[in-house]
C-alpha cells in the first residue's frame, strides 16, 4: 500500500533525525508497548535517553496516548454501529527517536493514527532535555523551550521562517504550501531539536509539502541565528 510505504519512510527518517557526533544512536535501548483492541491495535517503540526522569515521562506519554486512542476507537465503534456501517480496523503507531545535540538530549515523537478514510494522520512532537548536576549531587531535568535556547525567540522564529522558506523553495516544493507553512509564527516552528551546530526543524505532512513527501526536515546553522542570541551553553 502506498500510504503504508510513505509512513514507513517517514518513521525511518525520524529514527535518524540528524547525524550525531557521539555513539551510534540507533543502538540505544528501546522500550515497547502493544495492545490489541476489538477494532484495531496500538503499537509503540521508543528509544530510551538514559536519563531516568526523561524515560519516565516518555512511558507516561505512551500510556496517555494509548488511553486516549482507545477511547476514540470505542466512541467511533458506537457511532458506526448506530449508523449500521462497518467499523474500520484502526491503528495507533507511536515511534520516538532519541538524539543528543549540543549539550542536550532530544526526543522526536511521531504519532500515526488511522480511524478510517484514505489514510491516517501523522503528528510530530519534540522534547529537548537538559540535565544539570546540582552542588548537592542531585540531578535536575529541564524541558527546554525556544525561550530557553534564544534570548530573542521572536527573532529566532523570523530566522527560521526566512531560512526554511528559501531552502524549501530551492528543493522545488510548491510555493502555495511552503509560504504559509513557513510563515513566521510559533505554530509553524514548534517541532525542532538541537544539532551540534544548529537547529533541526521538522515539518509534518501537508505543512510544506503533500502527504506523499512525508516528513520534511532541514537544519538552520547557528551562524544564521546569531541575531536571536542563542544561549551557547546549550551547544558548546
Amino acid at each position: 500500500m502506498k500510504t503504508a510505504a510513505i509512513l514507513a519512510v517517514s518513521l525511518l527518517l525520524l529514527l535518524h533525525p540528524f547525524p550525531s557526533a557521539g555513539a551510534d544512536d540507533s543502538a540505544r535501548p528501546s522500550a515497547r508497548y502493544a495492545l490489541t483492541l476489538p477494532h484495531g491495535q496500538i503499537k509503540a517503540t521508543w528509544q530510551k535517553t538514559g536519563i531516568a526522569e526523561a524515560d519516565r515521562l516518555a512511558e507516561s506519554k505512551v500510556l496517555e496516548d494509548a488511553e486516549r486512542f482507545k477511547a476514540q476507537v470505542e466512541e467511533l465503534a458506537g457511532e458506526m454501529k448506530d449508523m449500521g456501517m462497518p467499523m474500520p480496523q484502526c491503528e495507533l503507531k507511536i515511534t520516538a527517536a532519541a538524539s543528543p545535540g549540543g549539550k542536550t538530549m532530544g526526543v522526536l515523537w511521531a504519532v500515526y493514527e488511522y480511524l478510517g478514510g484514505a489514510h491516517g494522520s501523522l503528528a510530530l512532537e519534540s522534547r529537548i532535555y537538559h540535565e544539570k548536576r546540582m552542588q548537592d549531587g542531585k540531578r535536575v531535568l529541564r524541558v527546554l523551550k525556544l525561550g530557553d535556547l534564544f534570548r530573542s525567540p521572536a527573532e529566532a522564529i523570523r530566522a527560521f521562517s526566512e531560512y526554511s522558506r528559501d531552502e524549501l523553495l530551492k528543493r522545488g516544493l510548491d510555493p502555495s504550501m511552503v509560504e504559509p507553512g513557513t510563515a513566521p509564527s510559533a505554530e509553524n516552528f514548534n517541532v525542532f531539536l538541537l544539532s551540534n551546530d544548529g537547529i533541526v526543524l521538522f515539518f509534518e505532512p501537508y505543512q510544506v509539502a503533500p502527504w506523499a513527501d512525508g516528513t520534511i526536515r532541514l537544519t538552520v546553522p547557528l551562524a544564521r541565528l546569531k541575531n536571536a542570541g542563542p544561549v551557547m551553553a546549550y551547544w558548546k
